[in-house]
């Protein structure tokens, strides 16, 4: 078979990244361009051994199909071992992993090019970061990492997190930690003229899917999680840009502490209408996945007075673990409360231990962002500088085991520390419009 490759094909196929990360629609020639990826350097020979993975076998069933035709003339089939062998000698298997034990299977092999095939079906990076331990070649063959996948499924968050948030498309990124090189070019159905041309039904068969699923494989929309737990956040609705924040207005601090995970605290002001406004965050992570700075409560302490000292608030609802003495990541037995307490700047800090009742916090959380004011605008706003919190709301998904919490292994600090805000909106809105402290009386209203 001849194969002509559509303009962005071609462009990924001439990208120098180590990693590649293709697609994001359907219909953009995804595993054509993973299949034609490997040919690229027959000439090695034998040295060029490729493998490629989907996390089924009846997935891998249709890129086994589609290889067949692409490498008609040039390769030779052996179905029991699954595998493609071209007259220089290379060699590319396909294979599926599901999980994380199937890559033990895996140890001791070598692979000059890896691909993974619809790689956003995998829930975790998991499978895709231990097999890494198996590109390389001792004969000098150019060794690279290339994957396709479509937004809205289940590895949706951590695909988004290592390809698309770090930069903008089309540019390398170079991690630092690792040295390695990676890049995100996106493709759509307008991207394959062979595909439209050749049964201009598809678009309408794929509109039938509707909402966002439809957006997320139409589009490549990477904004919303198929099957999110609050999939009534709406970045057009609750995303504003920065604006002033009256001195009048009562503002509050929501903290979730973490140590090995990261700690969140935002920063909220409550407009004379009702409105809730997260205008501000302080995020504990270098950036790794759902990772934290692993820093003691006293340094979290002194870092968030220095946040708060300008623009101040008097009032935190904080994660019920903070009032521990040990276990807390602190020194010399104190709690973090103790610690936010002592570094606070200006008139003492009034701590409360939160409402932690996840079910109810959930669905405050839900009515409040669906929930819209006179004029169309949402009762919730988080300033766009939030990027946090945008990047990990609308990300989150249900408790496998409890369809009314949300799914505590994943990146939810953010959203647990604006949930113990929003939980106590009944006593803050008493005080909307208060432009200094109220007197100790009033703090015992709203203390533990």
């Amino acid at each position: 078979m001849k194969w002509v490759p559509h303009p962005k094909q071609a462009m990924a196929l001439k990208c120098p990244a180590f990693e590649l990360f293709f697609g994001g629609a359907r219909g953009g020639g995804k595993t054509d361009w993973l299949l034609a990826e490997f040919v690229k350097y027959l000439d090695y020979g034998v040295d060029h051994a490729g493998v490629i993975f989907r996390r089924s076998y009846p997935e891998l069933e249709e890129v086994i199909r589609r290889a067949k035709v692409m490498y008609a003339g040039m390769a030779n089939w052996a179905e029991g071992r699954k595998t493609f062998t071209f007259a220089s000698g290379a060699t590319i298997k396909m294979r599926f992993v599901e999980n994380f034990n199937d890559t033990l299977n895996y140890q001791g092999h070598a692979y000059s090019f890896m691909g993974f095939d619809e790689l956003t079906n995998w829930p975790s990076d998991d499978v895709y970061l231990t097999l890494f331990a198996c590109a390389r070649s001792a004969k000098g063959v150019p060794v690279k990492i290339r994957a396709t996948g479509n937004p809205g499924t289940v590895g949706h968050p951590w695909v988004q997190a290592r390809f698309i948030d770090v930069c903008d498309p089309y540019t390398i990124f170079y991690d630092a930690e690792s040295q390695e090189t990676r890049c995100f070019i996106p493709s759509t159905l307008d991207d394959n003229p062979a595909l439209l041309g050749n049964d201009p039904g598809y678009e309408r068969r794929l509109k039938m899917v509707g909402g966002k699923r439809y957006n997320a494989w139409r589009f490549g929309d990477w904004t919303r999680v198929e099957g999110a737990a609050l999939d009534a956040f709406d970045p057009n609705v609750h995303v504003v840009p920065p604006y002033p924040i009256d001195p009048n207005w009562k503002r509050v601090i929501g903290f979730d502490w973490g140590f090995s995970t990261p700690f969140s605290m935002g920063w909220y002001a409550i407009k004379p209408n009702g409105t809730l406004v997260r205008y501000k965050e302080f995020y504990g992570s270098y950036g790794k996945k759902n990772e934290g700075l692993k820093w003691p409560a006293q340094k979290v302490a002194e870092e968030a007075a220095e946040r708060n000292a300008g623009d101040p608030s008097h009032l935190m609802f904080a994660d019920p673990s903070c009032w521990q003495t040990r276990g807390t990541g602190s020194e010399g037995g104190e709690s973090v409360i103790q610690w936010f307490q002592f570094y606070h700047k200006g008139p003492r800090l009034a701590c409360r231990k939160a409402n932690n009742d996840r079910k109810q916090g959930y669905l405050a959380f839900y009515n409040l962002l669906s929930s819209r004011n006179e004029d169309g605008s949402g009762r919730f706003e988080v300033f766009s500088t939030n990027k946090h919190f945008i990047r990990t709301i609308g990300k989150l998904v249900y408790d496998p085991n409890d369809p009314e919490d949300i799914d505590t292994r994943m990146e939810d600090h953010p959203y647990d520390e604006c949930r113990y805000v929003i939980m106590a909106l009944r006593y803050l809105r008493k005080y909307v419009g208060a432009r200094k402290p109220r007197q100790k009386a009033d703090y015992d209203v709203l203390r533990a």
